[in-house]
């Protein structure tokens, strides 16, 4: 009943980790950037930016946090059918 694991060094994300893994850094690297401008916004009192950006920022966030959850689950079930696999 050895499992055949493989090494960390060795393991390569396919496609669908690739994609996922881009998207969640866009997004929240835009959410951060977001909030930036907001608190540059606030401190040059630009009072339509100090209003749009923060909800910008936080739509980015929560899609981030699903995003990984979705990553999360990708990850798992690949886990799962390779350990399933070698057996």
């Amino acid at each position: 009943m050895a499992k055949n694991e493989t090494d960390p060094e060795t393991f390569e994300p396919n496609r669908i980790q690739r994609v996922l893994t881009g998207m969640i850094v866009g997004v929240i690297g835009a959410a951060i950037l977001s909030i930036l401008i907001a608190i540059a916004s606030a401190a040059f009192a630009w009072t339509f930016l100090l209003f749009v950006f923060p909800i910008i920022a936080i739509i980015g966030m929560a899609t981030g946090m699903l995003l990984m959850i979705a990553l999360m689950i990708v990850t798992i079930r690949i886990k799962v059918l390779q350990n399933r696999q070698s057996e």
